[in-house]
């Protein structure tokens, strides 16, 4: 229960903001994959993988690290992420300062993801259809991530368009 706490958390003050997942994204159609379709695409990659090969993300941390960074760390950007969370205080942070910070960040993001995600499953985890405008450059995903409890988590995937996609 506290390891999908620290998850939510992380994801709604992450920010999960997007670079182009995994190149070239696109969806059935030929367009670039949309908020909602990136979001699905990725929780489905990752959920796919850990039920698949469950035991083996639980006994090494080294795979599950891997896994995480290479299914959902893509879609963060990190940078951006780092600045939402250091707010003011990065513009007075050196540059040298502001690259170890998000050096930190990523891997603290790359260890709490796997340590949430390890034992979650894919029934308890649900993607609400996207409302929003077609051609906002942000867009909010809405989710529900069911607890051991049956209780029913909002989390909410925040991202921006940029040239290369969601």
């Amino acid at each position: 229960m506290m390891r999908l706490t620290l998850a939510t958390v992380i994801l709604c003050a992450a920010a999960l903001v997007t670079r182009a997942a995994d190149a070239p994204a696109t969806a059935p159609s030929g367009s670039a994959l949309g908020p909602q379709e990136l979001v699905e695409q990725s929780a489905k990659r990752m959920l796919q993988e850990l039920d698949a090969n469950r035991q083996t993300y639980v006994k090494d941390r080294a795979k599950l690290d891997a896994l995480v960074g290479d299914v959902l760390l893509p879609n963060f950007d990190t940078e951006y992420a780092a600045r939402l969370v250091l707010g003011q205080t990065w513009r007075t942070a050196t540059a040298d300062q502001r690259k170890r910070f998000i050096d930190a960040f990523y891997h603290s993001l790359l260890r709490n993801y796997g340590a949430a995600l390890v034992d979650f499953t894919a029934d308890r985890f649900v993607i609400l259809p996207y409302r929003g405008d077609p051609g906002a450059t942000t867009a909010t995903v809405h989710t529900q991530v069911k607890r051991e409890s049956g209780e029913k988590v909002a989390v909410d995937f925040s991202l921006h368009k940029t040239d290369a996609g969601w």
